[in-house]
């Protein structure tokens, strides 16, 4: 479930990306009219001091990519890393309660079997599916959970007993883990102070071009199309289950035999 102040993780980047376009292209066209105006006064003095402060924006646009593409690359790969941490976890599940003792091995197998299509289903994508994704989850673990307590009622030492109990108890920790990693976000005022810089960056260097009477409308618009589109990559990165990046089920996949 995403946080009502992350609202920018439910917008689509359809409208994301055409909406800071603009932005950055407006910041852009007043810098450019505010450097013409203060031309036309006769306050062109400034181009030094101004391209300093373009210069540092510009440095502070690049330090804060790098940091936040760091950050979305790296829950990214989190995220990946436990859909195959939760593929061997079930995986080892399965295997052990064939060591069981009938009936329980026949009915952990079954179990485990709708436990790991219910897995499967994560990649959905419709409104509320990934909480009802994860109570379907906690309500089949709870059944296995009820067949562990059974198979140790029946004898408490057995080590094939106490394998499964482990591996069922391994599978809960995978649920929280997942839900943990796709709820962590780079914080969206991350987010909006690089936009907030890169529109002072773009404003500054259309203030310059102003006061030399020039009109950087291919510039511009070729370092806002460019700008805007870094950082959607980066928001499209720390979306798990949204836009053109996405986390891979395919280790979930390949317990069914669909390896793709």
């Amino acid at each position: 479930m995403i946080a009502a102040t992350e609202w920018l993780y439910g917008v689509s980047q359809w409208i994301v990306f055409p909406v800071s376009v603009a932005a950055l292209l407006t910041s852009a066209w007043l810098g450019q009219r505010a450097g013409l105006h203060s031309a036309a006064r006769g306050r062109d003095d400034r181009s030094g001091a101004i391209g300093t402060l373009q210069g540092t924006a510009l440095g502070l646009v690049t330090l804060m990519i790098s940091f936040t593409f760091s950050v979305a690359v790296s829950r990214y790969d989190t995220r990946k890393a436990f859909v195959l941490e939760e593929a061997l976890a079930l995986g080892t599940a399965r295997n052990r309660a064939e060591m069981l003792p009938r009936p329980q091995a026949d009915v952990a197998a079954g179990i485990l079997d709708d436990y790991l299509k219910v897995r499967l289903t994560v990649e959905d994508r419709g409104p509320g599916a990934q909480r009802q994704i994860a109570a379907q989850s906690m309500e089949l673990q709870r059944r296995l959970w009820d067949q562990a307590v059974a198979v140790a009622a029946l004898d408490s030492r057995s080590i094939p007993n106490g394998l499964f109990i482990q591996a069922v108890n391994d599978l809960e920790d995978m649920v929280e883990k997942r839900l943990t990693a796709d709820r962590s976000h780079v914080p969206e005022a991350v987010f909006l102070l690089l936009y907030l810089l890169a529109a002072a960056a773009l404003g500054l260097n259309g203030y310059k071009a102003g006061l030399g009477g020039g009109r950087p409308a291919t510039a511009s618009i070729v370092a806002s199309l460019l700008l805007a589109a870094v950082i959607l990559q980066i928001q499209d990165f720390d979306r798990p289950r949204r836009g053109l990046i996405t986390v891979s089920q395919q280790p979930l996949h390949n317990l069914t035999g669909d390896v793709k």
